[in-house]
């Protein structure tokens, strides 16, 4: 049996549309880094994205958070139960053989 699911990239930029939130059966929201940009000095931006976090959380679809890039912008995130976080707050793209070494202890 073939399992798979269903996860959206950059949603928030170019083409994303509202509707596909209902009309995919969608496990996995990736919010655009546009998104998450002002993140940290925007009451608007705030609200938007905290709004998206919870209409995901009731459509029981995970969501992440790409181009994250300061602390306060993954504090925030946290904050709204953002499920997932990437960017470079965290580290910069690695090799797989840096990865293991510098996360999995493995030498």
């Amino acid at each position: 049996m073939l399992v798979f699911e269903v996860c959206i990239d950059d949603f928030g930029s170019e083409y994303s549309n509202l509707s596909t939130l209902t009309s995919l059966p969608l496990k996995v929201l990736k919010l655009d880094k546009s998104l998450i940009n002002s993140l940290a000095y925007s009451a608007k931006a705030q609200a938007f994205v905290e709004g998206f976090i919870t209409i995901c959380k009731k459509l029981d679809i995970r969501t992440v958070a790409e181009g994250v890039e300061t602390q306060a912008q993954q504090e925030i995130l946290a904050r709204m139960g953002c499920d997932m976080i990437q960017g470079y707050f965290f580290d910069k793209p690695l090799a797989i053989e840096s990865f293991e070494h510098k996360y999995m202890d493995l030498a």
